[in-house]
């Protein structure tokens, strides 16, 4: 979903952080970042955006919260960009580029705290402190991240962003800065004829002459999205195996009036029916993608499946590994890498006690590396060190 950030250039002065492969601090210079915000209702609802710039940079920080507006005096968490928990606060900092080869590097919170020490419809003043994840880094030639803060790897370099900061309301004399932070112009409720959540393993495509997007999966079970900040009018069609398509017209996604984004307001509700020929046990879900593990003897999960059954039918699963040198897998799901001497790739399969041909699966891939993956650093070292005295090797120094 993209968002208007509201720009006021004026003098400010800290430090800006700096950029490592892991992780890196920011140092605030202790004098305040200055800036403006907006507090009022939208074609998005009520919503809260406040936008702080340093001078003769391009770097930026953004807080914003969706579903509330100006925010009382307080103390108030911030996390990860989550447009469904209204009031949630979020913040975002970009690093811009100095010269037109530089790396742009744009990170979003993932924990941390906003202080609100002052607040009116004239002046909102406070201090933040919070981590941030790089969800992407970008230059002339290429990017890497996902280019949505909505979309966070696992991995992602972190950075400590410190700031005190004043901002004053928006004006016409200040500039609109666009931000694309991913999310959907479409929006469909999805369920069965039992009226339970169904999007979970369906398909929403939209098309617009030319333009067609798929949706990439439902975050809630219930809604499907697509679009990405496009408007227009679009026929649109779900699918799903097993069920009967149902085909939605002229869904309507029109664009605000300052970035001409679109985001869902015409959310339609569509109720998918079953073919007559469909088994009572149709889909297995575990995810998609990879895990990627470094812990030898560590357990990680478990892995949630998802069946798609008639109501009173067994959604039991029976789980397995398609090699157990890489990763062994428990039946409760949980799964537990290896020691082994080297890189290895295995399939994590789950698959229906009642019919075994509907089953789903992941891709775990287990290196044996000094990989933390929740443990202390030195209890990460002790399981790998132990790991490589077990096969014959000295563990690195």
């Amino acid at each position: 979903m993209r968002y208007a950030f509201l720009v006021l250039i004026a003098p400010l002065a800290c430090a800006a952080p700096q950029h490592t492969e892991a992780s890196s601090n920011a140092i605030d210079s202790g004098e305040p970042w200055t800036g403006s915000f907006s507090a009022a209702q939208s074609s998005r609802g009520l919503q809260f955006e406040l936008d702080l710039r340093r001078p003769k940079t391009r770097d930026n920080i953004g807080l914003a919260r969706y579903g509330l507006g100006l925010p009382a005096p307080g103390r108030y968490k911030l996390g990860l960009f989550d447009r469904s928990t209204p009031g949630g606060f979020y913040a975002a900092y970009s690093r811009g580029a100095k010269n037109p080869s530089d790396t742009v590097f744009s990170y979003v919170s993932i924990s941390g705290e906003v202080v609100i020490t002052s607040s009116s419809s004239q002046r909102v003043e406070g201090t933040m402190h919070f981590t941030g994840a790089e969800y992407s880094a970008g230059w002339r030639t290429g990017r890497t991240g996902s280019g949505s803060p909505d979309k966070v790897e696992a991995n992602a370099p972190t950075i400590d962003v410190s700031a005190s900061f004043t901002a004053t309301p928006f004006s016409s004399e200040m500039n609109h800065v666009c931000l694309d932070v991913g999310g959907p112009s479409v929006l469909v409720e999805v369920r069965d004829v039992n009226r339970r959540p169904a999007a979970a393993g369906a398909t929403l495509e939209i098309r617009e002459k030319s333009f067609r997007n798929k949706s990439g999966g439902s975050g809630d079970g219930l809604h499907l999205g697509a679009g990405d900040g496009r408007p227009g009018i679009y026929e649109g069609r779900v699918t799903k195996p097993w069920y009967k398509p149902v085909t939605i017209h002229a869904i309507q996604a029109p664009a605000d009036t300052v970035c001409h984004y679109a985001v869902p307001t015409d959310i339609r509700k569509v109720t998918l029916e079953l073919l007559p020929n469909a088994p009572p046990v149709r889909q297995v879900l575990i995810g998609s993608g990879s895990w990627s593990l470094g812990v030898p003897d560590r357990p990680e999960g478990p892995i949630h499946a998802f069946v798609d059954a008639d109501p009173g039918v067994s959604t039991e699963v029976m789980w397995s590994s398609t090699d157990t040198t890489v990763v062994k897998v428990l039946q409760t799901g949980v799964i537990i890498p290896q020691c082994r001497r080297g890189r290895g790739i295995a399939r994590v399969i789950a698959r229906s006690v009642v019919n075994p041909q509907a089953m789903g699966s992941i891709t775990v891939d287990v290196d044996p590396i000094r990989d933390s993956r929740g443990l202390s650093p030195q209890a990460a070292r002790d399981k790998a060190d132990e790991c490589q005295r077990r096969l014959g090797r000295i563990p690195p120094q």
